[in-house]
C-alpha cells in the first residue's frame, strides 16, 4: 500500500492514545497494516481480554481527529475509552489538565428562535452547563451552533482558562474560526474574529451527531430544550385543544423535556395509531429502551414501561419522574407545600403543568393548591370542578391571591 500522506499525524495521534489507554487500565496496540490515507486503528484490551478495535480518523483540512467504535466487541467500554480519547495531552503525550465543551445547536421549524447548548466537563466530569435561545432563525441551527461555541469561549475567559478542548458536530464551528471556510456574511465574520480575539487555545474535535456520544447527545438535548420551553410560552391552537393526536404529540415533547431536565436523554421516535408516542430513552450514552405515552379521546394520558431494560431503581425513578411531570410528587398533598404566604404549593403546581397552558387538561392539582391558599389567607375559597379545567381562570385567581 503506498504511504498515506497523513501517516505522521495519525500514527502520533494514535500512540497518544495508546499511552492514554495505559494509564486508564487499557493495553492499546497501534496496528500500522491498518493505516490509510484517513485512518488507523488501535486494538483494544483489557485484563487480557481483546475489546475490538478502535479508529482514528483524521482530516487535514481541518487539523482534527475523531474516535469512531464500531467495530469494538463490547459496546460497554464505550464510554469508558471516549473518556480517554477526549483526554487533552502535552507535547510529552501525558495527560494534561483538562477542560472539554461539548456544543450544539437546535432548529424546529415553526418556531421563531434558535436553541444552543454548551456542556462543561473537568477531568472527565459534567461541572456546568449552559444553554439559551437566540431569535435570528435566518440559517436554521448554524447560529445556534456559533452562538454555543461562543458561549463555551466566553465563559473561558469569566474563569480564566486559557485552553480548552471544543467538540462539535457541525463542521462550521471550526471551519469558519480556523479560516477553512471563507465567512461570507456578518454573523460568521463576527464568530471567526471573536474566536481570534478570544486569546484562548482551541482543540477542535469533531463527533458525529447522535453517534452515542455522551457528551454530544447532552449539549444537544439541552439544545433542543431551551428551544421547546422557550416555544412553549406561545398557548396552543383550538386544534390542539380538541384533537387528542394533537395533545399527545405536544404531552410527549413536554415529557421528553422534563426528562431531560432530569439528566436522561429522550426523544420521540415516533407515532402509532394515532394513539401511542413512542419516546426513545438513554442515560450515559447507553440505551434504556422504548416509552409509551398512550392518549385517547376516551382514555387520559397514561406512561407505559413494558419496554423499558432498567434495574428497579431506575424504574422507580422514571416513574417518580412520571408523577412530577404530572404534579402529583408522590406522597404529597398541596396543604403538605404550604407555608409563609400560602403561595409555595400554587407555585409548586403552576411550574409543572405551564407546559399543558394551552391544552385540553385537568389542571385539579393547580386548583386544589388555589383553593388551599384561599383558605389560608382566609379568602373565599375557589370552587375546584369549576376551574380544574380552566388555565387561563386559575392564572385570574392566582393573580388575585398575590394582591
Amino acid at each position: 500500500m503506498a504511504a498515506s500522506v497523513n501517516a505522521v499525524p495519525l500514527k502520533t495521534r494514535a500512540e497518544d492514545f495508546v499511552l492514554a489507554l495505559a494509564e486508564a487500565g487499557f493495553k492499546g496496540r497501534v496496528v500500522p497494516e491498518s493505516l490509510s490515507e484517513y485512518g488507523i486503528k488501535v486494538a483494544v484490551s483489557r485484563e487480557g481480554k481483546d475489546l475490538g478495535l478502535a479508529v482514528v480518523f483524521y482530516k487535514p483540512k481541518t487539523d482534527t481527529f475523531k474516535l469512531v467504535l464500531t467495530e469494538l466487541r463490547d459496546s460497554s467500554c464505550n464510554d469508558a475509552l471516549m473518556a480517554v480519547w477526549n483526554r487533552p495531552r502535552d507535547a510529552a503525550g501525558k495527560t494534561a489538565p483538562d477542560l472539554a465543551i461539548y456544543v450544539d445547536g437546535s432548529y424546529q421549524e415553526g418556531v421563531a428562535c434558535v436553541g444552543w447548548a454548551a456542556v462543561i466537563c473537568a477531568n472527565g466530569s459534567v461541572t456546568e452547563e449552559l444553554s439559551g435561545t437566540i431569535d435570528d432563525t435566518s440559517q436554521r441551527q448554524v447560529l445556534g451552533e456559533l452562538e454555543a461555541a461562543t458561549q463555551a469561549l466566553s465563559w473561558c475567559q469569566r474563569q480564566g482558562h486559557s485552553a480548552v478542548i471544543i467538540y462539535y458536530d457541525y463542521e462550521g464551528v471550526a471551519a469558519w474560526a480556523t479560516g477553512a471556510w471563507k465567512a461570507k456574511n456578518n454573523r460568521t465574520r463576527e464568530y471567526a474574529e471573536f474566536v481570534h480575539s478570544s486569546n484562548i487555545k482551541i482543540d477542535w474535535q469533531k463527533v458525529a451527531a447522535h453517534s452515542g456520544d455522551s457528551g454530544n447527545e447532552r449539549a444537544d438535548a439541552l439544545a433542543r430544550l431551551a428551544l421547546t420551553r422557550k416555544a412553549s410560552g406561545s398557548s396552543a391552537d383550538a386544534a390542539t385543544v380538541s384533537n387528542p393526536e394533537e395533545q399527545l404529540k405536544t404531552r410527549a415533547q413536554a415529557f421528553c423535556d422534563h426528562l431531560v431536565a432530569a439528566g436522561y436523554s429522550a426523544a420521540i421516535r415516533g407515532f402509532y395509531n394515532h394513539s401511542d408516542a413512542q419516546i426513545s430513552l438513554a442515560r450515559g450514552g447507553n440505551s434504556l429502551g422504548v416509552l409509551h405515552l398512550y392518549l385517547t379521546a376516551k382514555s387520559p394520558l397514561s406512561l407505559k414501561l413494558h419496554d423499558v431494560r432498567v434495574d428497579p431503581a431506575t424504574l422507580a425513578s422514571l416513574e417518580g419522574e412520571w408523577q412530577d411531570f404530572l404534579g402529583i410528587a408522590a406522597g404529597t398533598k398541596a396543604e403538605d407545600l404550604a407555608d409563609g404566604d400560602g403561595l409555595v404549593a400554587v407555585d409548586h403546581y403552576n411550574k409543572i403543568l405551564l407546559p399543558f397552558a394551552g391544552c385540553d387538561f385537568d389542571f385539579i392539582q393547580l386548583a386544589e393548591a388555589v383553593a388551599e391558599a384561599c383558605r389560608y389567607r382566609n379568602r373565599p375559597v375557589v370552587p375546584v370542578d369549576e376551574l380544574r379545567y380552566d388555565y387561563t381562570a386559575l392564572q385570574a385567581q392566582i393573580q388575585a391571591l398575590r394582591c
